[in-house]
């Protein structure tokens, strides 16, 4: 009889635990009934989630700086940090979300910038909203 994903998982834990396994041995027999598991959610170990956030802060940070030197060279010097620090810890919020829930990408750093140029969208299109029903 077949056992449960978290059976199978837990089973392999105890196995590096107890040293029997490489960290290596671990990760494929990981990755092995992850992949096992099709049409079913797939559970990427913490190791998998802090590189993958390594990769999406990439993306996130280069954004950032784009967007803060955009702000700077357009707009009031004195604002700047408010919009620029929004956007970054929304965009934050939203990337940490979507890799806890194990969403798996070719190219993380790609992921966050697109995110985070998603939730600039969002702000800047809200702002012209806004100042266009002002008027």
């Amino acid at each position: 009889m077949m056992k449960s994903i978290e059976e199978q998982f837990e089973a392999v834990r105890q196995l590096r635990s107890a040293g029997n396994i490489t960290e290596e041995e671990y990760q494929q027999m990981i990755d092995i009934i992850n992949n096992s598991q099709e049409g079913e959610v797939k559970i990427s170990t913490t190791t998998d989630q802090t590189e993958n956030w390594k990769r999406v802060r990439n993306g996130l940070i280069i954004f950032t700086i784009l967007h803060l030197l955009l702000e700077v060279s357009i707009g009031d010097p004195q604002t700047v940090g408010i919009s620029v620090a929004f956007n970054f810890f929304v965009a934050r919020w939203y990337l940490k979300r979507q890799i806890n829930k194990g969403v798996h990408k070719d190219n993380f750093a790609l992921f966050g910038f697109l995110i985070a140029l998603a939730v600039f969208g969002i702000r800047f299109f809200l702002g012209v909203s806004l100042i266009l029903l002002l008027q």
